[in-house]
């Protein structure tokens, strides 16, 4: 069997700075962004994704950033696990129907940030 990382269609960059917030009905739930690519994302939060379910994901800058800049977007949670962060979850959730805007604002936000 194929590890994820082979099924992976788009190049990813590993990122440590991006804020994501996973929007629900009871709240929200603050996370960092540690892989990023047009395909989707690895969130580690404190509290555990569901396999399957679908959020909307807003991925933000540090607002000490000079370029301001976030997007809303609408994914898939495709699987999760025990972060090696002790009290965190790992997640990665696939995005679902992108427009053209939210592709380019992806890229522009990981030009803007990468390292």
């Amino acid at each position: 069997m194929e590890s994820s990382s082979n099924l992976r269609e788009e190049p990813r960059q590993k990122q440590i700075f991006y804020q994501g917030r996973i929007r629900k009905d009871d709240g929200d739930t603050l996370g960092k962004v540690w892989d990023l690519s047009l395909g989707g994302l690895r969130l580690v939060t404190e509290h555990e994704a569901e396999v399957g379910s679908a959020q909307t994901i807003s991925i933000e800058l540090p607002s000490e950033s000079q370029n301001e800049i976030s997007v809303q977007l609408k994914a898939t949670c495709v699987w999760s696990r025990a972060s090696e962060l002790p009290g965190y979850h790992d997640s990665g959730f696939v995005f679902t129907g992108l427009t053209e805007d939210q592709v380019r604002l992806l890229e522009a936000l990981m030009a803007v940030s990468s390292f």
